[in-house]
C-alpha cells in the first residue's frame, strides 16, 4: 500500500496496458517506458481490471538499488 502503485490505486491483478500514452509490449515493458522519466513525475497509466479499462495517474517513485531489492526479497 505504501508504494507509488498502491497510492495511485493500482490493485493486485491489474494488467498495465499503457504508460504515459504508450502501449506496454514485449519490446516496450513498463520498466523500459518509465526508465527515462523522473521520480516525482505524474504519469497516466491504463490498466485492465476485471475486463474493464481503467485510467489512473501514478506519481513515480525512485527505483530501489539492487542491494535494496535483494534485502526486500529476503
Amino acid at each position: 500500500a505504501d508504494t507509488p502503485a498502491g497510492r495511485a490505486g493500482l490493485q493486485a491483478g491489474d494488467i498495465l496496458v499503457k504508460v504515459n500514452g504508450k502501449d506496454v509490449t514485449a519490446d516496450q515493458t513498463v520498466s523500459f517506458l518509465v526508465a527515462n522519466l523522473q521520480p516525482g513525475a505524474r504519469v497516466p497509466v491504463e490498466v485492465l481490471r476485471n475486463g474493464q479499462r481503467v485510467n489512473v495517474n501514478v506519481t513515480l517513485g525512485r527505483r530501489p538499488s539492487e542491494t535494496e531489492l535483494q534485502k526486500q526479497a529476503q
